[in-house]
């Protein structure tokens, strides 16, 4: 089973400075193991709008090599 997470990331910028924001984790989770298989760093601003795309990514079981193709159409969808 895979578990999509958010993870909040404080990230520096020279033109913006430093910023909050907000990275989507992927973990394999086999009994009570869990493995990192992918991180994508710095996709969204808003947690809330991070903690609804990670909803919607577990909630549809969402393999992990669809991933950019999910997060693009959130950000093109702005949603």
């Amino acid at each position: 089973m895979y578990e999509y997470c958010v993870e909040k990331e404080v990230l520096y910028n020279y033109q913006l400075g430093r910023y909050v924001s907000y990275g989507i984790g992927v973990y394999l989770v086999k009994e009570k193991s869990r493995k990192r298989l992918e991180y994508v760093s710095d996709v969204f601003l808003s947690e809330k709008d991070a903690l609804s795309f990670v909803r919607l990514c577990n909630s549809l079981d969402l393999e992990p090599v669809h991933l950019p193709e999910a997060i693009e159409e959130a950000l093109l969808s702005g949603k």
